[in-house]
């Protein structure tokens, strides 16, 4: 698996942007990492005080099945008691993903990124310590913003953000 995961890995970076990663490139400067790092503190806060709609800020409107699924999501994370709740992008895990794959249809984005993202969350009186899982968020800018426009880009190349009991609905 390890072996099938670094050549995969050198083949990304090998590989020229194609599609909207081609017009915009990677966006793995020191500005989308701060910028997409205050994104995701922003977001984490939102979990932990239970506020939808700083949560829903945090997304694009550029796929409303997307749109739909945070909010249900967020909608059942409120009924978990967060004893912890954190996302940070790690660029150094497998660089910036965008580019390398054809994501979706940004036109209109002035940068695309994505890195890996780990989510770590620990549920009180549940877990011990905080689990790790990964996430693979596409990142857009827009008018100097960040914004989470999809998780499911990467699927078909067998990157696949987790999938939580709870991310279906309540539970």
């Amino acid at each position: 698996m390890k072996r099938a995961l670094a050549a995969l890995l050198a083949c990304v970076a090998l590989t020229p942007p194609v599609g909207d990663a081609a017009r915009s490139g990677p966006s793995s400067s020191e500005s989308a990492r701060k910028g997409i790092e205050r994104l995701l503190q922003e977001r984490a806060q939102a979990v932990v005080a239970g506020d939808e709609a700083a949560f829903m800020s945090t997304i694009s409107r550029d796929s409303p099945a997307f749109v739909a699924r945070q909010r249900s999501l967020f909608r059942s994370m409120e009924q978990l008691d967060f004893a912890s709740y954190r996302l940070e992008a790690v660029w150094e895990r497998y660089g910036d993903l965008a580019g390398g794959f054809e994501v979706g249809d940004y036109r209109d984005a002035e940068a695309i990124a994505l890195p890996v993202t780990d989510e770590s969350l620990r549920i009180q009186g549940f877990d011990e310590k905080p689990q790790s899982e990964e996430l693979f968020y596409t990142f857009v800018k827009r008018d100097g913003e960040w914004s989470i426009a999809e998780d499911t880009d990467l699927e078909r190349f067998g990157f696949q953000s987790v999938r939580h009991l709870w991310d279906g609905g309540r539970w």
